[in-house]
């Protein structure tokens, strides 16, 4: 009872990215991703830049080629926005965000934003630091999100699409 409260709350905020997902990523950015905004000090996400809650990676600009896993309380919101914000300055992002497609956060920013939603077929395992316990599987199911205004749309999707599509139904929105 307490890892299902745990993984619906957001008191603890350190649920990192699995590799076989972050590495799918950088794959899609061909074999580099750029900035992680929403780093922490127990990542294994491979970033060319990694900032944490301290850098406050929603006031900075992202460069093309990010990747995020927010937190996911109330700010989640303001990730979601920075992410289509940065996708009109001319940036590709993806984000592996909750796929809570009944929020108001989630219809002012996918459907009108982006690009493509990969619907994960599995929960994702989150990676733990050892101190904080073993990996947990989320309590709800996930989206990985292309954000991107580039003039290469029809090539994008079709990319992210092969990449995607074995780990879940890939949406062009």
């Amino acid at each position: 009872m307490a890892m299902a409260k745990a993984l619906t709350t957001s008191k603890y905020q350190h649920w990192c990215t699995p590799r076989w997902l972050w590495e799918l990523v950088a794959e899609f950015f061909g074999g580099q991703i750029s900035l992680d905004p929403c780093s922490n000090k127990w990542t294994s996400v491979k970033a060319r830049t990694r900032w944490t809650k301290a850098d406050d990676g929603l006031s900075r600009y992202w460069s093309d080629g990010t990747f995020f896993n927010p937190p996911y309380g109330h700010v989640i919101k303001k990730w979601m926005e920075k992410a289509a914000l940065e996708a009109r300055g001319g940036g590709r992002v993806i984000g592996l965000i909750p796929a809570r497609v009944d929020t108001t956060w989630w219809h002012n920013n996918v459907p009108p934003e982006a690009r493509a939603v990969v619907f994960l077929k599995k929960r994702v395992k989150f990676e733990r630091p050892r101190r904080h316990g073993p990996s947990w599987t989320a309590g709800f199911p996930s989206a990985v999100i292309l954000w991107s205004h580039t003039r290469n749309r029809a090539w994008e999707v079709a990319r992210f699409r092969r990449l995607f599509s074995p780990i879940g139904w890939v949406v062009e929105i």
